[in-house]
């Protein structure tokens, strides 16, 4: 007969299932997004140089070997300051944020309704799980009756009293009460999994 349904916390669905966290990212890349947009409107200003120098020689070696008559070479520096002000842009922006916007919109709700929907299958997991923690217990003890009614019909039928006929019907009745009480444990095993999935915490039966 299968061991009493071992029973494992869980606290409600966990907000890192993947469904979730997709829906969570759309709306942290909406904003992120909204942000850049915005930081468009913000005057930039940029400083660039260079330093370099140009050298003016008769023959190669020169090049690498001068002295005050071949020390033909000329630095050449600049440096350049840019302000970049944003003034016009055909209302742009202004439409990517309101695009923006509605995106982040769009994935708040789709979030909302997402989380609704896997709260309702939580729900549902529960009562399935009461329900068949109810089952199983009521399947147990009909297995137990059921063991103990084959137990007189055996020792009636070594007496004598007791016919082969209703030994065989009453060890029928005991493989039905122990094939519907198996039946219930694993119905009892399944709607955990459902829970322990749900709240994101199948990885404690692998501890």
């Amino acid at each position: 007969m299968p061991s009493e349904v071992v029973l494992l916390h869980t606290a409600g669905i966990s907000r890192s299932l993947p469904e979730l966290r997709l829906l969570s990212a759309r709306q942290k890349l909406a904003d992120r997004q909204i942000k850049a947009v915005r930081a468009g409107y913000i005057p930039s200003i940029s400083l660039g140089g260079q330093l370099g120098a140009v050298g003016y020689q008769e023959k190669l070696h020169h090049y690498f070997h001068t002295s005050g008559e071949t020390h033909n070479w000329f630095g050449n520096t600049y440096l350049a300051l840019s302000v970049h002000i944003p003034i016009f842009d055909a209302n742009d922006k202004r439409l990517k944020v309101r695009q923006y916007r509605y995106d982040r919109q769009q994935a708040e709700t789709s979030f909302d309704m997402q989380r609704k929907q896997l709260e309702k299958e939580y729900a549902d997991a529960s009562r399935l799980l009461r329900h068949n923690l109810e089952v199983f217990r009521t399947q147990k003890d009909s297995y137990r009756q059921a063991e103990d009614v084959y137990a007189v019909t055996k020792e009636k039928y070594r007496e004598g009293v007791a016919s082969m006929t209703e030994l065989l019907q009453d060890e029928m009745r005991l493989h039905a009460a122990q094939s519907a009480c198996v039946q219930a444990h694993c119905q009892c095993n399944m709607a955990q999994l459902a829970l322990l999935k749900l709240a994101g915490s199948l990885d404690c039966l692998t501890r």
